[in-house]
Formats: structure tokens, C-alpha cells, sequence
């Protein structure tokens, strides 16, 4: 929400550091003060050009905390609505679910903290609604339309710690923290019975088709998509198996779990 840096530091200065911190997708607009003993005009001015948006000279007398806290407050609250701004963009409009740059960029996050050491198990899902094209050519697209905002509330049923995203289409993607691949499965199977329990619009026998794939603890961030791929090749087997279906992608071979 805020970064508060001093300038001189080891290895990365705070020059370098907010110029790189800039590079990174979604962490342009994060409010970065900052506060050192570098009181000189061209010092100051090199900050803002590195893309501070505010610099204090330390120490900080005492008759003007009041006015350095009342800064860090509007910085909070610009951020807090720049950050809403941002994620009401990204959102779909029909579902209000994230969108798939947004599942990739969270994949892409959670596997980043695991390099730093988080040591937390990631599984990624696909979800394909089954016929759904004949819903559309049957009933028209108002009624397609329904069925997936329905389909967005059966999601809803998944735990909070775990991330729902429409992917297009009828498509969707889960990422599962703390959840390895039987896991998962276990999941979506509960999630096929409260699909089938909901009514949907029309009454419509909705199913839906899923593939698995369970993060490797050795994942690197820029294979993310590879490994969406492997969920998405477990999906198409699902498919191809019969539907109304979760397949879990292996190595070797594509276990069925029905």
C-alpha cells in the first residue's frame, strides 16, 4: 500500500530500487516515500526522477510528524482508490470475476514467493462448461449469459483462499494455494455436486469439464504459462473422455477422476 525507503542501502540503493520497483506489472502506481539524510536539492531531484512521490530530509523535527503522518494518510487513501480504480477495470464485466492476465499474474506472483522460500503448494485448474455453444444456439446468448453468472456463484462455493478467474469464454481457471493436485481434485468434485444441485437458468443440465495440474515446488515464475498449458491438456482429455469430467495431468500419463 506504502513504501517508506531510505536512499543509501547495500547492494540496491533506493534509486535502484523504485526504478525497478516501477518495472513491475501493477506496482507503478504504489506511493513510495523517500526519507533520508540526502538534503541536497540535486539529491532530492534525483529521487523524484527515479519515481519517488514524495522525499523527507531526516531527522524529522518533532513539530512536523503531524504533517509527515498527515501525508502518509492521503498517500494511503489515494492508493487504496487507485487500487480499487484498477481492480474494477480488470474485472469482467458479466461474472465480476478477474480476468486471465489476472489469473497469470497471480499464478505468477504466488510461484515468485515460493523462489524467495514461501514453500507453498500451487495447483492450477481449467474449468470448460460442457455443450455450451448449443445453449447459446438453442436458448440465444441472454440466456448463455446467465448460465455463466450462475456458474460464477457454483464457484463461489470454493474456499476463500482459493482464486477463481473467468478465463473466456466459458472457460475458467482456479489457482489452489495449499493444495496439491488430489487436493484439488477433491475440490472440484464437491464443486460438481453444488453445480448440479443449483438451478441454473431454464432449469438447464449445466456440467462442466476439468484439468488439473499440480505445480512443481521447483516452478520458476516465467513458466507459468507452460504450466497452464499442462492444466489445459488434462481439460482437453476430460473432454474427450466424455465430459462432465476432472482429469489430473501427470507426467506420464492423465489419471481420470470422476
Amino acid at each position: 500500500d506504502l513504501i517508506i525507503s531510505d536512499v543509501n542501502m547495500p547492494r540496491c540503493d533506493g534509486l535502484q530500487f523504485v526504478k525497478r520497483l516501477r518495472e513491475i506489472p501493477n506496482a507503478e502506481f504504489v506511493p513510495v516515500i523517500f526519507l533520508s539524510a540526502r538534503i541536497s536539492v540535486g539529491q532530492q531531484e534525483e529521487g523524484f526522477i527515479a519515481g519517488a512521490d514524495n522525499y523527507i530530509c531526516k531527522p524529522i523535527e518533532r513539530s512536523q510528524r503531524p504533517i509527515f503522518l498527515a501525508m502518509i494518510k492521503s498517500l494511503l487513501i489515494k492508493s487504496a482508490a487507485q487500487k480499487n480504480n484498477l481492480c474494477e477495470l480488470s474485472k469482467d464485466k458479466l461474472t465480476g470475476l478477474p480476468r486471465r492476465e489476472d489469473f497469470f499474474c497471480a499464478l505468477s506472483k504466488h510461484i515468485s514467493a515460493n523462489e524467495r522460500g514461501s514453500n507453498v503448494q500451487l495447483s492450477v485448474a481449467l474449468l470448460d462448461l460442457d455443450f455450451f455453444k448449443q445453449v447459446n444456439d438453442t436458448h440465444g446468448h441472454l440466456v448463455g449469459d446467465k448460465i455463466l453468472q450462475g456458474f460464477s456463484e457454483v464457484l463461489s462455493s470454493l474456499r476463500e483462499s482459493d482464486f477463481i478467474f473467468r478465463y473466456g469464454g466459458e472457460e475458467f481457471a482456479v489457482l489452489f494455494v495449499n493444495a496439491d493436485a488430489k487436493q484439488a481434485q477433491t475440490a472440484l468434485e464437491r464443486l460438481r455436486s453444488v453445480n448440479k444441485e443449483y438451478r441454473h437458468e431454464k432449469d438447464l443440465p449445466i456440467t462442466f469439464s476439468g484439468g488439473v495440474f499440480e505445480v512443481p515446488k521447483d516452478a520458476v515464475s516465467s513458466q507459468a504459462e507452460a504450466y497452464v498449458e499442462k492444466a489445459d491438456k488434462a481439460l482437453y482429455s476430460a473432454k474427450k473422455a466424455g465430459r462432465d469430467r476432472v482429469q489430473v495431468y501427470h507426467p506420464t500419463q492423465l489419471q481420470e477422476v470422476s
